[in-house]
Order: C-alpha cells, then sequence, then structure tokens
C-alpha cells in the first residue's frame, strides 16, 4: 500500500534529511492542517545508488514556519510473497506493491518540486494505482512509476537513465535549479518580462501622444474662441464707427417751395 508517514517515522524522516529541522513545540502544533494559514504543496523525486538501487516519491507540504511535512512516501517494490522463493520470482515478474522500507531515508539523489494542490491529489491517487500492477525488473519498475509521477507535472523524462540513481539525477540536471528546464525557465520569464515591459512603455507613448492629442485640440479651440471673439470686437468697431459717421452728416433746413408772380392784365373786351 502507499505508506502515509505517521508520527512515530517523523523524527526518522528529519535524521534523513526528509525533514530538514528539529521539530520544536510551535512545529508540532503547526502540524496540525487548521493552524495553518497556507501551505505549499511538493512532490521529491528521491533515488538509493547501486544495484539495483531504488526510486521512490514523496508527497509533503512546506507549511507556514517553512517546515516540510511529508504525508506519504511510497516505492514500487515487488511483493514480498510467502517466502523467499517467490520473492525472487516476483522481482522477474510477480505481484507489485507501493510501500517504503528505512533503507530508503538514505538518498543520494533528491529533486523537490512544487506542485497544486490538484497535482498533489492526483499523483497520490496514481500512485496508489500500482499497488494493482504487476512488478517486472526490466518493463515495469520503480523507475516506471516515478516516470509516471512525473508526466503527471509535465516533466518530459524521454532520455533519462533507466537506472534508479541515474533517472532521478536526470530529472534534477534537467529540472532542478540550474537544470536546463529551469534555465527555459527563466529565459521564458525574461522574455515575458521584456515583453510586458514592452507593451508597458508603448502603452505609455500611447498615452502621452493622446494627452499631446487632446492639448493640440485644446489649443485649437482655444484659438478659435480667441478668433471668434476678435470678429465679435472688430464688429463692434465697424459699428461704432459707423454710428460716428452718421452723427457728422450735415443736416439740410427743410425747401420751401418759391412762386414767381406773372404780370397780369385783364383781357377783356
Amino acid at each position: 500500500m502507499y505508506i502515509k508517514v505517521k508520527r512515530m517515522v517523523l523524527a526518522a524522516l528529519m535524521s534523513s534529511g526528509l525533514m530538514g529541522t528539529n521539530l520544536t513545540a510551535g512545529d508540532i502544533q503547526s502540524l496540525f492542517p487548521e493552524n495553518n494559514v497556507s501551505v505549499k504543496y511538493l512532490v521529491e523525486f528521491r533515488a538509493r545508488s547501486g544495484v539495483p538501487g531504488h526510486a521512490f516519491v514523496a508527497l509533503g507540504r512546506e507549511l507556514d514556519n517553512g517546515m516540510v511535512v511529508f504525508e506519504a512516501v511510497g516505492g514500487f517494490y515487488p511483493s514480498p510473497g510467502t517466502d523467499k522463493l517467490e520473492a525472487v520470482k516476483n522481482v522477474a515478474h510477480g505481484p507489485g506493491v507501493v510501500d517504503f522500507k528505512w533503507e530508503d531515508l538514505n538518498s543520494d539523489a533528491v529533486l523537490r518540486v512544487p506542485v497544486s494542490q490538484e497535482q498533489s491529489v492526483r499523483i497520490a491517487e496514481q500512485i496508489g494505482k500500482w499497488n494493482e500492477k504487476d512488478y517486472a525488473l526490466l518493463s515495469q519498475n520503480c523507475v516506471d512509476m516515478s516516470k509516471e509521477v512525473a508526466s503527471i507535472i509535465g516533466m518530459d523524462t524521454d532520455g533519462l537513465g533507466a537506472a534508479p540513481y541515474f533517472f532521478v539525477s536526470g530529472l534534477k540536471a534537467k529540472y532542478g535549479s540550474g537544470g536546463a528546464a529551469d534555465v527555459a525557465a527563466r529565459k521564458e520569464e525574461e522574455r515575458q518580462k521584456a515583453e510586458a515591459e514592452a507593451l508597458a512603455e508603448a502603452q505609455r507613448r500611447a498615452e502621452a501622444e493622446r494627452q499631446a492629442q487632446q492639448s493640440a485640440l485644446q489649443a485649437l479651440d482655444q484659438q478659435r474662441h480667441a478668433q471668434e471673439q476678435l470678429e465679435r470686437i472688430e464688429q463692434a468697431r465697424r459699428m461704432v464707427e459707423q454710428i460716428e459717421a452718421a452723427r457728422t452728416i450735415p443736416v439740410l433746413p427743410p425747401q420751401v417751395p418759391t412762386f414767381v408772380a406773372g404780370g397780369g392784365g385783364g383781357g377783356g373786351g
């Protein structure tokens, strides 16, 4: 079964480096989920070197105080069977089981990867399904289970070593800090940042141009109003001139019609 880490093994996990610190009273209190405001989910890929070696995964959370608590640890093993002969047969091909052994605490290669809560749940569910699979040393082993976990979080495992240690080491070289994927991610982040800065600069220029156009329109409007005011003043000036001119026109006295007296003589006969 998929091994759930209980408090009885927490000390061993810490001493092996899986926990990485000593528990304090506050740390113990923070182990309870309701006492944590937020948590960061993570998965670790681990491997022992040697022949045949072993690869396994650990699911955990980083708590508010920075301490990491592993909730589940397990790797794909051949079923131990009922006797030694059956156990040997199962190594070649036979029932498999997800299990955790004390020697797994000594890990020679480790890669820690942050995951979402949804991914953590999917990983746990998928690992549980491996209890229903057969173990085959050359075709379906602990590395294959780790590969499936890696695929859930979008990791590319093509070209990595088949042996447990070389597989996890290759995964770390590719996706760990300074690895190829990490470098690619940083380059992509830098590219996106440059694009965002270019977009912000374009927006600033567009805003400056808009404000310049608005200022130009306001200046034109003010010029138009000033021109209209000058025209009104000019009209008023002309009206004043017309009125003044009208006042200076001489007024002639009215003319009285004159009559010329004619010579009279009465005629008569």
